[in-house]
């Protein structure tokens, strides 16, 4: 009997634990994320031609919808393989990374920017002659400087160096 009592135990022990892996490798659903939104009516509304969500866990996707068409004089339909330009979608990536640095102590977001970088300066405007635009003010679109259009690139295409594209230059065709 008591050696009976032992397997069940045991028994109950693999059965939970089994319980509890396949609930870590179950996939979560997501789709509540755009339901609620009635994503359709929103891009009807605001006229946009499409949306995509993708959420990543532990640097996976683990969901991904994509709503409408590539552009607005397009019919082909948004999909996963669809490209965005990464000059919109990496803005709320990377004031989510600022507010992480700042809270680490890292940054402070009330501090001038300039104190911060190594290899290059923001250029001189009437807008930053007198002061050095903060963190805060670069994430709230207030700090003096703009920058106009930015460049999808495909594959082939010649890409601008880092310094190239913070001051706006097109890239430098090398001869061969």
């Amino acid at each position: 009997m008591k050696n009976t009592f032992y397997l069940l135990v045991a028994a109950l022990i693999m059965l939970s634990c089994q319980t509890r892996d396949n609930a870590a490798t179950s996939k979560r659903d997501y789709s509540f994320l755009t339901d609620s939104l009635y994503i359709d009516k929103q891009l009807e509304k605001y006229k946009l031609p499409g949306f995509s969500l993708v959420v990543f866990e532990n640097y996976k996707i683990v969901y991904s919808n994509q709503v409408g068409v590539k552009s607005m004089d397009s019919k082909a339909k948004l999909d996963v393989n669809t490209a965005f330009s990464t000059a919109s979608i990496t803005k709320p990536i990377t004031a989510l990374l600022c507010h992480i640095l700042d809270e680490k102590r890292l940054i402070n977001l009330d501090e001038p920017i300039d104190k911060y970088l190594k290899r290059w300066r923001l250029p001189k405007s009437k807008f930053t002659e007198n002061n050095s635009p903060t963190w805060k003010q670069f994430l709230n679109h207030t700090a003096g400087t703009s920058q106009g259009e930015f460049e999808d690139h495909y594959e082939g295409d010649v890409i601008p160096t880092i310094k190239q594209s913070l001051l706006g230059q097109p890239p430098k065709i090398c001869s061969t």
